[in-house]
């Protein structure tokens, strides 16, 4: 226990402690009155589940749960509650399930998936996969080339990136068997990430700041949206050893390039009319 300056009391109970604490105080006039009382402080216990080095499945309850994985290859389940969940070294999955979670992927090429709830996902460093579970969701790819991946049956919509609450995402899968439509401007790329698509960039041969990539299928559609700051055209095909790529560049009237985008060449584009 802990008398502040201001007169309040602070008290902070010893790590793994939960149950009831009684403290007992005495206060006095200074002219010889004084009383005495009892406090009673319940600490209520926290669900903590902590993985091991080997690779580990933790299981979290239908209540909050803090859970924390080790430093290898982990699956990570929160089940229901409102979890905090954080991975560690080696290439997670995390799964919050019901409730309003927070998922931190740590370090490693992690998968995140918040569920049900307002959820926020952050990837960590490492090349993540974050999937896409609503818009009231805060997704965060962080350090790495992050992707944001749309799963079976989620019909984002052609809004996605005007309502998406993200950061530092460099990619879109959308290769879900659902037909998805994107809108998209210069300035959504701009602002999905503060980094390159650094595998862009390679397979380009050179810098491309503002720049990101749409995977898909021949069911999926993309509208390039126009802009008085200048015209979409398209630039060029690459190939990542998997799929195609058209790449569709940006640029305003002075022939700067303000935004690069790679769309899977499955996915059927539509360029502003001039």
């Amino acid at each position: 226990m802990l008398i502040n300056a201001d007169g309040t009391l602070s008290y902070s109970p010893d790590a793994d402690f939960n149950g009831t604490d009684t403290i007992s105080y005495t206060v006095s006039d200074g002219e010889g009155g004084s009383d005495t009382a009892t406090v009673t402080i319940t600490v209520t216990p926290v669900n903590e589940n902590a993985g091991k080095d080997d690779p580990d499945i933790v299981n979290g309850t239908e209540g909050d749960d803090r859970l924390l994985g080790g430093a290898s290859a982990d699956q990570i389940n929160g089940l229901g509650g409102n979890d905090l969940i954080k991975g560690a070294a080696g290439e997670d999955t995390i799964f919050g399930g019901q409730g309003n979670d927070t998922l931190e992927g740590g370090s490693g090429d992690d998968s995140l998936a918040g569920g049900a709830g307002v959820d926020s996902l952050n990837g960590g460093q490492g090349d993540d996969r974050l999937e896409w579970g609503g818009s009231e969701d805060v997704y965060s790819g962080d350090v790495g080339r992050d992707v944001l991946v749309v799963a079976t049956g989620s019909n984002v919509g052609s809004d996605l990136l005007p309502t998406l609450k993200g950061s530092d995402i460099e990619a879109i899968d959308l290769e879900n068997t659902s037909s998805e439509a994107l809108n998209v401007t210069f300035m959504d790329i701009i602002d999905l990430s503060s980094k390159s698509d650094t595998l862009l960039e390679q397979l380009l041969g050179k810098s491309a700041a503002e720049s990101a990539t749409i995977y898909g299928d021949g069911s999926d559609t993309v509208n390039l949206a126009g802009d008085p700051a200048g015209t979409w055209s398209f630039s060029e095909s690459v190939n990542d050893g998997v799929n195609d790529f058209d790449v569709y560049e940006f640029v305003d009237g002075s022939s700067n390039v303000l935004a690069t985008l790679a769309i899977d060449d499955d996915i059927s584009v539509t360029l502003p009319v001039a």
